[in-house]
């Protein structure tokens, strides 16, 4: 199945568990596992590749921030390399740089907390992301939104906060209030770790480093960065 638009993708999940299908998420497919391979019959594939919609860099003030700092938000088919080329177009960089960044997929670098050479000045996926949209498997909207952003790695900070919101199928009735999740920063690593690939729990965060396992990430916000003028080798 390959939705046209991020809107239509709670109908296609809602369809296919009342069909009893096994959903799999596949996005640029340049994973190494076969996570996307169907392994019977009883299986629907779910590819984001159409949901292309890359927005425009902008400055913005995020949840708990007190001055606006450069973000761009894409949708999850669109390949890494196209976020990276319009952040250094204007000036920024775009910290996710997987080795399979021509092909590999924004969706897949948030289900996989993907990194790259550029983790080491500002982490992986995780500590990059301002907010993120996912379907869930009961077919609803989750909107989760880093707040106090410290722009770079999230074990540096004291407390790290997440804010997640929960929609009905239609994506705009909000269900509750939205809830808070907060941790200590440094339980997000193991000591000497860029990222620990057996935490798939992650103090509860959605949808990242779960490679699909709880939800199809649609869209992201991420923040941008501006080289130091000086560098020593």
């Amino acid at each position: 199945l390959c939705p046209d638009t991020e809107a239509e993708m709670a109908a296609l999940v809602k369809t296919a568990v009342e069909l009893g299908l096994v959903i799999i998420p596949r996005g640029g497919g340049t994973g190494y596992t076969g996570g996307a391979v169907p392994m019977h019959e009883d299986c629907v594939v779910i590819n984001t590749e159409k949901l292309e919609g890359v927005g425009a860099v902008e400055r913005r003030t995020l949840p708990g921030m007190d001055k606006p700092v450069a973000t761009v938000r894409a949708e999850a088919g669109v390949v890494t390399r196209r976020v990276s080329d319009l952040a250094q177009k204007h000036g920024y960089v775009f910290a996710v740089d997987p080795t399979s960044q021509d092909a590999s997929t924004i969706g897949g670098n948030v289900a996989m907390n993907a990194g790259g050479k550029k983790a080491v000045l500002w982490g992986t996926a995780l500590d990059n992301l301002a907010s993120w949209r996912m379907v869930t498997p009961d077919a609803e909207w989750l909107d989760v939104e880093r707040v106090d952003h410290n722009m770079g790695k999230i074990h540096d900070q004291e407390t790290v906060r997440f804010r997640v919101t929960r929609f009905e199928a239609d994506g705009e009735t909000r269900k509750g209030e939205p809830e808070e999740i907060a941790f200590p920063g440094e339980t997000f690593r193991k000591v000497g770790l860029g990222k620990d690939v057996t935490d798939k729990f992650l103090n509860g965060v959605p949808g990242v480093q779960k490679e699909g396992c709880d939800g199809l990430i649609t869209s992201a916000t991420f923040v941008l960065h501006v080289m130091p003028e000086h560098m020593r080798t």
